[in-house]
């Protein structure tokens, strides 16, 4: 009689029909797979059905996440087999949104030295991101609880989702969690990117009033906001911005800024840089324009500048990181 498998052997087994042909046989095995007790061999299961995208089981998807939400902390530790599931299913186009509202108001705290830790943060994320797509009448209110949520990467990551939704609705909500505060403060920097991206010339107000800041975090992040949003009304601030006493490692923040925008006036900026300011100054517009690599007429005029300042430690940088991508030239 042969000997059942344990199951990190289990879960190897089926871990390894990611890379082998759909047949009826894998199928099968994927179905087994998905009624184990461990859940890491479901997890498995779940991204083999995803890879190979059988549709079919969908229903068994279904079955299964159910499963695990009965006495999850015993059943599915770390939430690994429901997170896989609502990826597949995710992935697989099921859109019954009702599904994705239930693992997005998920908790499931689990013992830890000293308390308890809530391991769905990570789940409730990839079921708000499958939720987003379907148009769902509970979008809103899911949003708003995991904007509100005690995992900073949640709350994160709920602005992120509002933003794309780019309604008055979101656009208010970043708003108020904006002003609001945050005690993580990196988290700022990530609302105030959701506002851009949900009406970014409503919130160019908000957003540069914050490049003096006293969190550099939140300077960043209003900074690469503005660089991102591809304005070029956002291009006279930040150059405000980096022409006041700033630290290092603001003045390169704010340089990527400039140079993320990937207009005309940005590079002639950064371009006028190097040719005339301090060395430090320089090297960062200098590296800013890395991100214009791909133009150019950008990179002639750069050459040309180099060679008339004719600064070693310049032409030494400059050598260092020249690439010859192609691309057209828009500037």
């Amino acid at each position: 009689m042969a000997r059942r498998m344990n199951s990190t052997e289990r879960f190897q087994a089926i871990a390894a029909l990611v890379h082998q042909p759909a047949t009826p046989e894998l199928q099968a095995q994927v179905s087994a797979a998905l009624d184990d007790s461990s859940n890491l061999v479901a997890a498995a299961a779940a991204r083999v059905t995803k890879v190979h995208r059988l549709t079919n089981l969908l229903p068994h998807l279904l079955a299964t996440c159910d499963r695990f939400y009965l006495d999850p902390v015993k059943t599915d530790r770390r939430c690994q087999a429901k997170f896989d599931l609502i990826d597949a299913l995710a992935e697989l186009g099921h859109a019954d949104g009702s599904t994705f509202v239930r693992a997005a108001q998920h908790r499931q705290p689990e013992p830890v030295y000293g308390g308890s830790e809530d391991t769905a943060g990570r789940l409730r994320v990839r079921a708000a991101e499958a939720l987003v797509p379907l148009g769902h009448a509970e979008t809103h209110r899911v949003l708003v609880d995991l904007l509100a949520d005690p995992l900073g990467e949640v709350r994160s990551a709920a602005a992120r989702l509002l933003g794309d939704l780019g309604d008055e609705r979101s656009w208010l909500l970043l708003r108020l969690r904006f002003l609001a505060g945050d005690p993580r403060s990196e988290n700022l920097g990530d609302y105030l990117a959701a506002l851009m991206a949900a009406d970014a010339r409503r919130s160019l107000p908000l957003v540069v009033a914050q490049l003096d800041h006293r969190d550099p975090a939140v300077v960043e992040g209003a900074a690469l906001a503005l660089g991102e949003s591809r304005l070029a009304e956002a291009l006279p601030p930040l150059v405000q911005a980096f022409e006041r006493p700033r630290t290092p490692a603001a003045r390169r923040i704010l340089v990527t800024a400039i140079a993320l925008l990937r207009n005309v006036e940005s590079a002639a900026y950064l371009l006028h840089l190097v040719a005339t300011a301090d060395l430090e100054s320089a090297e960062e517009a200098l590296a800013g324009l890395h991100f214009h690599r791909d133009r150019p007429a950008v990179l002639a005029r750069l050459v040309a500048v180099l060679e008339q300042r004719n600064d070693p430690h310049l032409l030494q940088v400059f050598a260092a990181t020249k690439t010859s991508a192609p691309g057209q030239d828009s500037a």
